[in-house]
């Protein structure tokens, strides 16, 4: 009887840990969990973990979307609650700005912002078009900074 008490347990340990592991990875997010926005499109913010309000939201696509019209440069922002296992915040922002935009005259002016909620990182990428307005510094600043101040206080709106 203790043996087969000992084996139930064992696997229900087992269930219990293969489901939790399922659960948590379902709500982690890489680059293929979200859609493909290539240049030119009207998409400007993509918030998979629900983080900024609708308000913030429609302001930043208006912005974002005027900042596109009168300049040329689009800017994108990426809002993700977890990142897939062996993941970081710097590797997902690669494989993001690559996959939307593959070819270097595709990439030119287009600036990508991605934020995890979980950790609080940020990333920023650039293309070479966009480098000569956006300096290292400015992009420092903006993601230590900037962004870094009011996320210490979990103020996704506001960052």
């Amino acid at each position: 009887m203790r043996k087969i008490n000992a084996i139930i347990l064992s696997f229900s340990l087992s269930l219990i840990l293969f489901l939790n592991l399922g659960i948590n990875n379902a709500f982690a997010t890489g680059v293929y969990d979200l859609p493909v926005v290539n240049a030119g499109e009207d998409v400007w913010v993509i918030d998979n973990a629900e983080a900024i309000s609708k308000a913030t939201e429609s302001t930043l696509t208006n912005q974002l979307r005027d900042l596109a019209n009168n300049t040329g440069n689009e800017t994108r922002i990426v809002v993700i609650n977890r990142l897939d296992f062996d993941e970081t915040i710097d590797s997902l922002a690669d494989d993001i700005f690559s996959q939307w935009y593959p070819t270097p005259e595709e990439q030119k002016n287009q600036t990508l912002f991605v934020l995890d909620t979980l950790t609080n990182r940020t990333a920023l990428r650039t293309g070479e078009g966009v480098i000569t307005l956006l300096t290292a510094d400015i992009t420092d600043s903006v993601l230590k900074e900037t962004v870094a101040i009011p996320l210490k206080n979990l103020q996704y709106n506001q960052a």
